[in-house]
């Protein structure tokens, strides 16, 4: 692909991106849907084909299917020859991975609403309230029986979801080669994602989390899959070493920008992230925002940070950490340093050879996330 190619007038890429995101979507709902009926088959009792059919809820409840439609154009950005239809299951296992990690930060951060509805732990409860009567007690981790069996229950569904990922690269009608290198890739992030959960707890109750210690943690925690999105696409298609390099080059920076833009439509009212406003300060989470804020905040502002970010802040505290988030310029420094990663990823896309349409998507995809509002 030659250079001028990125320089296109972007109106042609943004109408491409936009095209591609209608087309596919519809595409991977209908093949989310069929998947999932598949496997409710397959099981035998009653409770666990409502397990799948909530399974199958909360997976279509929303979403842009960003990293199955990913997988898709990296491929194709290599590799436009063969049937597409061969890349809708290993697409889907990115989707179903996405949605457990999803599930699982619902738990973590005590969300009850994920894309205008309810979490999955939130349904288990309400199931559990409908067909039992309420029990309190004194448990070493919970005290009522319908969030012990809401929580274990949303962590096996979370699970069953990952598993159900690797399943659709394990069936994945490519040769066994490609096949066991995108398992190998699907495996190693389902390590590294966890690692980076862990950094995301245990920065909660650190006074100091440095910018290179949160970039590192957003990057395992949620940048990972992007790139591994785009890197299963590399695989399947055979791309050269050249190609794959420029490829998740491109996902690590995108990657890094999204998460970063994530970070600031946590705290805009104007926008609609898909669960509760202002959720990370409420958590406590040490954000590129906060992180900023704590550099550069006056005195008695920064000992207000720090004291209200160990408890749980009030809606006017809540308020307040924004309004010094602004009055520091950190919200300023988080959209720049988005946008810096946005112009390195397109930057990426120049080093090596690609088909012309996918690499005007990705152009665009580079662009959209720090413009998304929900």
């Amino acid at each position: 692909m030659k250079k001028e190619i990125i320089k296109k007038d972007m109106p042609e890429a943004r109408e491409l991106f936009n095209q591609t995101l209608n087309h596919y979507k519809k595409i991977i709902d209908k093949q989310i849907e069929i998947f999932l009926r598949e496997q409710k088959q397959k099981v035998p009792d009653l409770f666990m084909k409502y397990v799948y059919d909530e399974i199958n809820n909360y997976v279509l409840n929303g979403g842009k299917r960003l990293r199955p439609i990913i997988v898709i154009m990296a491929y194709k950005s290599i590799n436009q020859n063969s049937e597409e239809s061969m890349l809708y299951l290993p697409a889907l296992s990115t989707e179903l991975f996405h949605n457990s990690t999803l599930v699982f930060d619902d738990i973590m951060d005590e969300d009850e609403i994920r894309r205008g509805k309810n979490t999955m732990h939130r349904t288990m409860r309400s199931f559990f309230l409908k067909n039992n009567t309420e029990k309190n007690y004194d448990g070493k981790i919970f005290n009522k029986e319908s969030n012990r069996f809401a929580v274990s229950y949303a962590i096996c569904e979370a699970n069953i979801l990952a598993s159900l990922g690797l399943l659709c690269l394990i069936n994945a009608k490519f040769d066994n080669v490609k096949k066991m290198e995108a398992i190998k890739s699907y495996v190693n992030t389902y390590h590294i994602i966890n690692q980076g959960q862990l950094s995301d707890l245990f920065f909660e109750k650190q006074e100091i989390v440095s910018e290179k210690e949160y970039i590192d943690m957003i990057y395992k925690k949620t940048g990972k899959l992007i790139k591994t999105s785009i890197e299963i696409g590399a695989i399947l298609a055979g791309a050269s070493e050249k190609q794959k390099k420029a490829l998740l080059n491109y996902a690590e920076n995108i990657a890094l920008a999204f998460q970063i833009q994530d970070d600031v439509m946590d705290i805009s009212k104007n926008m609609n992230k898909g669960n509760t406003f202002a959720s990370d300060i409420k958590n406590g989470k040490k954000t590129i925002l906060i992180i900023k804020a704590l550099e550069l905040a006056k005195p008695q502002d920064k000992e207000f940070l720090q004291k209200k970010l160990k408890e749980l802040p009030t809606e006017n505290e809540v308020e307040r950490i924004i309004q010094i988030i602004q009055k520091t310029k950190a919200l300023d420094y988080a959209k720049n340093l988005a946008l810096e990663k946005v112009e390195k990823a397109k930057e990426a896309l120049k080093s090596a050879q690609f088909n012309k349409e996918p690499i005007l998507f990705f152009t665009a995809l580079a662009d959209f996330v720090i413009e998304r509002n929900h």
